[in-house]
């Protein structure tokens, strides 16, 4: 795996010492932590490998949950929806509360199980 490759919370697999977590990034090596281990690895010579599905998008390399994540959370924000607190109503669904009393319900959002459209009053 090419250091270039490597972003900071990216999760890892390395052949002897398994899953692991990127935490800095140097010219040549990073480190990760294994377990409870920070290890200094060369990700080129030592086999390194992506943990999760990533993806490429005009150039930008990243994980592809840390991808996600940025864009559920400018949605929610444009929605007007606060930090996600979790309510469980009984209906097996996970719901959050409207920040913003203005901002557009979407009930066809509502249907699907979603937290952009399952809006607490």
């Amino acid at each position: 795996m090419k250091i270039q490759a490597l972003t900071i919370g990216m999760s890892v697999r390395h052949p002897q010492y398994g899953l692991g977590i990127v935490k800095t990034i140097s010219e040549q090596t990073a480190e990760v932590r294994f377990s409870d281990t920070l290890r200094t690895v060369d990700p080129e010579l030592s086999g390194l490998v992506p943990a999760e599905p990533g993806m490429t998008v005009s150039g930008l390399d990243q994980p592809l949950s840390q991808f996600v994540e940025s864009i559920v959370e400018r949605v929610l924000e444009q929605l007007g929806v606060e930090k996600i607190r979790h309510h469980n109503c009984g209906t097996g669904r996970t719901l959050a509360k409207r920040q913003n009393r203005d901002a557009p319900f979407r009930p066809d959002l509502a249907d699907q199980g979603s937290a952009a459209g399952g809006f607490l009053s």
